[in-house]
């Protein structure tokens, strides 16, 4: 699993501008610690924007860090990621988008009014597109340092980290 990481890490996170990509992939990290969680995402911008497109019905939208474009992911990230906690729903806050090459970014924050001992992540970013697509979330919960690494893929959109 760690080289399969490393692999798609040096693919996603340090590919160079404008390489064309034949896989589908997303990549979070995700930083636990009382009762908040910071999370965040990265996609292949193209992959990003044909999902976005469909779900708002729009043909034209591209990527830009803007209310409206927030907005939209902020809609279509509602409807295919969840974090929860003893059954209830973090809600999720956009704290910041921007791009980064030819991938893109979403940094955001949950938080719950309990200290968090265990949360659920259902992930399908992406899979109403691609029948490759693969999620790939690593956890870090802090002060322990443990970590847990969870890779999303059809049949597989649940995981429960636990601290």
């Amino acid at each position: 699993m760690t080289l399969l990481v490393l692999t798609l890490y040096h693919l996603i996170v340090a590919a160079p501008e404008n390489r064309a990509h034949n896989f589908h992939v997303s990549y979070g990290k995700m930083a636990v610690e009382g009762n908040s969680i910071y999370l965040s995402l990265r996609f292949f911008k193209d992959d990003l924007e044909t999902a976005l497109c469909k779900s708002s019905a729009r043909d034209d939208l591209k990527l830009a860090a803007t209310p409206q474009c927030d907005s939209i992911y902020l809609r279509y990230f509602a409807e295919k990621f969840e974090i929860t906690c003893d059954g209830r729903r973090l809600r999720a806050e956009l704290l910041s988008s921007g791009e980064d090459g030819d991938m893109w970014w979403y940094k955001l924050n949950f938080s719950d009014s309990k200290t968090l001992h265990a949360v659920t992540i259902k992930n399908t970013l992406l899979f109403e597109l691609f029948d490759d697509q693969k999620n790939i979330v690593q956890v870090m919960h802090f002060p322990s340092e443990q970590q847990q690494s969870f890779y999303f893929i059809r049949g597989a959109e649940h995981y429960t980290a636990s601290f």
